[in-house]
C-alpha cells in the first residue's frame, strides 16, 4: 500500500477524534444563525479551533476533529465542510466561498470483494491570499500555494502552484496572476 507524504492511516490516527457532543456542540450551537461572529470565533476557540481575527459565517459544517487552524484573516462562508480527519491550515487572508468541502480522509482502493479499502488521513494547507470558491472540493494531501484562486465548482485533486487561477474537473492551472499586485477585471 502506497501513503502519501504526510499521510496517516485510520490506526495512527491525528490526535483526538471529535465525539457526538463536540460535533453536537460545533454544528448546532457554535454554528447557529443567532450568533455575532465575534462571539463564534470566541467559541470555536474554546474548543479547539486555533484561530483569531477571522470570520466564520453560520452554518460551517465540522467533521473529523477540531484540528483546523484558521489565521488572521481568514473568512469561511456558509455550507462549507472542514473534514478535520487530519489538521486542515488556512493560512492568512485566505478564505472558502460557499459549500466548499475540504476533505482529509480518503480510502486505498480495495480488493474486488471490497473496493472501499483502508482509510488514510492527508492534511490539507489553503495558501496565503487564496480563494477557495463556491462549491470546490478540495482532496485530501492537497496543498494549495499562496495567491490562488480556484474557480467555483472546480475539484483540486493536486498540489497548486502559487499565483494562479485553477479551475476545471480536475482542476487545471487556467491563467497566471500577478504576484506583486492586483488584478484587472477582463
Amino acid at each position: 500500500m502506497r501513503i502519501r507524504r504526510g499521510a496517516q492511516t485510520d490506526d495512527q490516527g491525528f490526535g483526538d477524534r471529535m465525539g457526538p457532543g463536540q460535533a453536537f456542540w460545533l454544528n448546532s450551537v457554535v454554528g447557529s444563525p443567532l450568533l455575532h461572529y465575534r462571539i463564534r470565533t470566541i467559541l470555536l476557540r474554546m474548543s479547539g479551533v486555533h484561530c483569531r481575527n477571522v470570520r466564520v459565517f453560520p452554518g460551517v459544517r465540522w467533521g473529523g476533529s477540531a484540528d483546523v487552524t484558521l489565521e488572521d484573516g481568514v473568512i469561511i462562508q456558509s455550507g462549507v465542510l472542514l473534514d478535520a480527519c487530519a489538521p486542515i491550515v488556512f493560512k492568512r487572508n485566505s478564505g472558502a466561498g460557499p459549500d466548499a468541502h475540504i476533505l482529509t480522509a480518503a480510502h486505498e482502493i480495495g480488493p474486488p470483494d471490497r473496493r472501499f479499502g483502508q482509510i488514510r488521513f492527508e492534511p490539507v494547507t489553503i495558501g496565503v491570499g487564496t480563494w477557495v470558491g463556491a462549491r470546490v472540493t478540495v482532496l485530501p494531501g492537497i496543498s494549495i500555494g499562496d495567491g490562488c484562486v480556484i474557480a467555483a465548482g472546480a475539484v483540486v485533486t493536486r498540489d497548486c502552484e502559487p499565483n494562479a487561477v485553477y479551475a476545471g474537473v480536475p482542476a487545471r492551472r487556467v491563467r497566471e496572476l500577478d504576484p506583486d499586485g492586483v488584478e484587472s477585471s477582463q
